[in-house]
């Protein structure tokens, strides 16, 4: 596989302002020490991964002790997670740790812990890079950087990605009542509608295709996909439809299509007070092209047509893409999102200083990543994957 360079657009820069705390300090590299009493742990983790068919990788848990920065949580659940970037052969894979699975406890405020092993992203950076551009435009979660050991064996680099949960709600909503649900389809289909919602009679054909983390909430998610086929123009008394512009915007400038474009998967929608609709960016480890299918077209594409890619990609495609299409149909809704597309232009494009973002992450973990143990990719692949493509 071809692994793009993060530099195939020249980018930008904002005031990056705000920094985060504890587990989500982005300037730290933080560590995580797990212990199982099992010797045969990874056998056990792999066995529930591999008896789950849904996405997701896996329901089960097994218990252990885990160590955060230092301060420890006994009976914490953990399991493997990821689609593409598990596999039961590799040394690395990403992991999902519930502190809160037993006990009531959680490390100042996170009682869920996402961590990707960087599958799809030999440059390192790319989350880090893409949800901090994200924050100044939408709801996105906060990430860094943790280092991770099993059993006293080192396991290498993850990215810490912040959980959609009832933390990250009650921030950004002021609460975490609504209906929630992360946008991924049980089984998973190329050239699919997967979670594209598309309107349906029957209430229950959403249940396979949404994954939902609240109570309840499919008859309302039914009736936003309603509005979206029939009542569009008046969409915005059910849809943050501000956001949802700028989801689509960044995911096109930035070249995000492993997200609603190419699969409709790979992000999350919350019900607010307000009795609106807000997408939550999630899972950018193949941000700035690293991705080569667009939802349309076979592979691969190049990078000049992922650089290329049209602003009103897919938004013909009324039944296929219908988050997009029915938006995007409405004039006032098609000029509001050009304008964020020319704010995304003026404000990142021209001056470049999203790679030195990028730059910034790199330096920071440039020293851990020559002693990785269980490589992904090549240590040089991660020298060049900022402003080179790599592999082939």
């Amino acid at each position: 596989m071809r692994f793009r360079s993060l530099a195939m657009i020249p980018l930008f820069a904002l005031p990056w302002g705000a920094s985060a705390q504890d587990l989500f300090d982005a300037e730290a590299i933080h560590t995580i020490q797990i212990q199982f009493a099992e010797g045969n742990w990874d056998q056990l983790l792999d066995s529930m991964a591999l008896a789950y068919t849904g996405t997701g990788t896996g329901e089960g848990r097994l218990l252990g002790r885990v160590t955060v920065d230092g301060e420890t949580y006994d009976s914490c659940g953990v399991r493997y997670k990821g689609n593409s970037t598990y596999n039961p052969l590799q040394g690395k894979n990403p992991l999902n740790i519930d502190l809160n699975e037993v006990l009531a406890q959680d490390h100042h405020g996170t009682d869920k812990i996402k961590l990707a092993n960087g599958g799809a992203d030999p440059s390192m950076v790319r989350e880090l890079t893409f949800y901090e551009l994200a924050r100044n435009y939408m709801h996105a979660p906060r990430a860094s950087y943790v280092k991770v050991w099993i059993n006293g064996d080192y396991k290498g680099l993850y990215v810490n990605t912040e959980d959609i949960g009832n933390e990250f709600l009650d921030a950004h909503f002021g609460e975490s009542d609504g209906a929630c649900f992360k946008c991924d389809p049980r089984s998973f289909v190329v050239y699919g509608d997967n979670s594209n919602l598309a309107w349906s009679r029957d209430r229950m054909a959403y249940d396979p295709l949404y994954d939902m983390k609240s109570p309840n909430g499919l008859a309302a998610l039914q009736d936003l996909t309603y509005q979206l086929e029939f009542v569009a123009p008046t969409i915005d008394q059910h849809l943050d439809v501000d956001r949802t512009l700028w989801y689509h915007a960044l995911s096109n400038v930035f070249v995000h299509l492993d997200s609603y474009y190419a699969f409709a998967h790979n992000y999350y929608l919350y019900k607010d007070k307000n009795a609106r609709w807000n997408p939550i960016l999630w899972d950018v480890n193949m941000a700035f092209g690293g991705l080569v299918f667009d939802g349309l077209l076979p592979l691969p594409q190049r990078t000049v047509d992922l650089a290329h890619l049209h602003p009103f990609h897919l938004a013909l495609s009324l039944d296929y893409r219908p988050f997009l299409g029915r938006i995007l149909l409405q004039p006032l809704y098609a000029r509001a999102y050009m304008a964020h597309y020319r704010t995304l232009q003026e404000e990142m494009l021209n001056s470049g200083a999203y790679l030195q973002r990028a730059a910034h992450w790199h330096a920071l973990i440039d020293t851990v990543m020559q002693y990785e143990p269980y490589p992904l990719f090549p240590y040089a692949m991660f020298q060049v994957n900022v402003n080179d493509d790599v592999g082939s």
